[in-house]
């Protein structure tokens, strides 16, 4: 791994990405590096970030592996709930976004009316969509304007416990991976709150049987929120989807899809504010950034990126904010400048869509097929 370039101190241990997280730079010290470095840096021990322009055609890619420790059992549960999530799925949903949007601007009319400060509140608006599209029902964040149950004070220590842990993540067997301290948090009530939620809404939806596992409350009739759809799943495939499948399910609708969303409308919400001649002229954009890698696994034989051979069991992975960041694709990168995705060329535009790269744009297999490995680097 030597000739890949990076920090010194690095490529011996994961403690100087655990630095960045904790002072949460990471995603501009991923920026610096690759500027500084090229398009693959070493970044740990074991870790290699890559920058590339193109996305759509790699006959590279299908050999890198996604990073669950099986894909089989992946593919079997995305089969199971991918109909829930759906663009026909979604479209029948909107009257419920547009209810909670419809809540958000009466509470801001009410502030605006008073001339009081407040907080914008998008989070609140986040969590009440993902309750009524998860469980077809508003959580209070937006009635109440309060952190409903403390789900988003707990949600800030998981995310930031993951995180950091995941620098380092041998250390995870010492904290919440070691027995002994899980049982004592679990003994304390409110540890997670989304968790307890999220079982108490479950069990509201089912009866559990002597082992556990729920069953439809009423045979032949199925709600329509997302977790009486998989509880009528698993009563169809008992093999391959169990009530814990359920809950990582649903945890996931919750705590990705809330966060996710609130800073994506955060961050639109302060650029416009901050760029009002952009506000006045253009009303709809999108976007959505990960400031981590999304990892994936190098498998036996190693795999050949940017020219570089990279040794098996290695992981790769692309940050977003570096390749959202690229002045060949993106001119003048640190600017909010809307406008390029209407006032640029055909080819210009392509490139750029090409390279529009949100959330990993799709499922595992469309994220490494997309990836173009070839002619990287900073131009």
């Amino acid at each position: 791994m030597s000739h890949i370039p990076g920090p010194a101190i690095a490529s011996r241990t994961g403690f100087w990405r655990l630095r960045d997280v904790r002072r949460e730079s990471g995603h501009l010290t991923h920026i610096e590096s690759h500027q500084q470095y090229g398009p693959l840096v070493r970044t740990g021990p074991n870790h290699i970030p890559l920058v590339t322009r193109r996305l759509y055609e790699s006959h590279v890619a299908r050999k890198v592996r996604h990073s669950v420790p099986n894909e089989a059992y992946h593919r079997d549960q995305m089969r199971l709930v991918a109909s829930a999530y759906s663009m026909s799925s979604l479209l029948e949903m909107e009257d419920a976004v547009d209810s909670c949007s419809g809540l958000l601007t009466k509470r801001l009319d009410e502030f605006a009316t008073a001339g009081n400060c407040f907080d914008l509140g998008l989070q609140y608006h986040a969590f009440d969509v993902v309750g009524e599209l998860t469980f077809d029902e508003k959580l209070g964040f937006l009635e109440h304007g309060i952190d409903v149950d403390g789900m988003m004070e707990t949600m800030a220590g998981i995310f930031g416990y993951s995180i950091q842990c995941g620098q380092v993540s041998y250390m995870h067997k010492f904290l919440l991976g070691n027995p002994l301290i899980l049982f004592l948090i679990l003994s304390m009530e409110s540890w997670n709150q989304v968790l307890n939620f999220i079982l108490k809404a479950i069990n509201s939806r089912g009866t559990p049987n002597r082992n556990g596992e729920l069953t439809t409350t009423e045979k032949g009739k199925v709600a329509e929120d997302q977790p009486s759809k998989w509880i009528a799943a698993k009563e169809s495939n008992p093999t391959r989807f169990s009530t814990r499948d359920i809950v990582v399910h649903t945890s996931a609708n919750v705590s990705a899809g809330s966060d996710t969303t609130a800073i994506a409308l955060h961050a639109i919400f302060y650029n416009l504010v901050r760029n009002t001649s952009t506000m006045d002229n253009y009303k709809e954009f999108t976007a959505h950034f990960v400031g981590l890698l999304l990892e994936r696994h190098v498998p036996p034989g190693g795999v050949e990126i940017c020219n570089q051979h990279i040794p098996a069991g290695r992981i790769v992975g692309v940050n977003a904010w570096v390749m959202h960041r690229d002045p060949f694709v993106f001119p003048e990168p640190e600017k909010f400048l809307p406008e390029r995705r209407i006032e640029s060329g055909a080819e210009r535009l392509k490139e750029m869509e090409a390279s529009f790269f949100a959330v990993g744009t799709g499922s595992k297999d469309v994220y490494w097929e997309k990836l173009q490995l070839g002619g990287c680097g900073y131009d």
